[in-house]
């Protein structure tokens, strides 16, 4: 668990009681996941090895910040911390949220033996350094590595 004790934010792992609780912060950057895909998501994830879900909170219980994160193989980086996805909600500060998480996460990749930290946020629209949150990163250390694109396929292998 991170703190950050003058704000009053924790990070904590997200146990089974609570990811209906997280479920509304995730959706305010995925609006079309359903709660059973949420779970089921949370579910495989967490069958993995070197994997983990934490959310940034305050002594009450509200969720700011929520991050799913594994230690994986890649080709750029060597062993690292992919988190996926990550919201960061800017109602006491994106800053203050983002360098907590971002030490926790850091505690993480250090634990699981990773030399990098990648991190994707879950957001739509237009991304740039006037984003809160990725503003906030960028002052936690983290440079701008690549650019993500998807594509939804439906089963059977057409584009949707």
């Amino acid at each position: 668990m991170s703190l950050q004790p003058s704000l009053g934010l924790f990070v904590r792992d997200l146990d089974d009681g609570r990811v209906d609780q997280a479920y509304p912060l995730v959706r305010t950057a995925l609006p079309d996941l359903s709660l059973e895909h949420w779970r089921g998501f949370l579910e495989d994830h967490l069958r993995q090895e070197a994997s983990g879900v934490v959310v940034v909170e305050n002594r009450s219980g509200i969720m700011y910040a929520c991050a799913a994160f594994r230690a994986r193989q890649d080709l750029r980086h060597g062993r690292c911390l992919d988190v996926d996805p990550l919201v960061v909600m800017d109602l006491v500060g994106a800053a203050t949220v983002a360098k907590t998480l971002d030490e926790s996460l850091l505690a993480f990749a250090r634990r699981f033996d990773c030399s990098g930290l990648r991190i994707q946020l879950a957001r739509i629209g237009a991304l740039g350094p006037e984003d809160p949150a990725i503003s906030a990163f960028l002052r936690c250390g983290l440079a701008a590595d690549a650019l993500g694109l998807s594509k939804k396929v439906a089963v059977g292998g057409t584009s949707l």
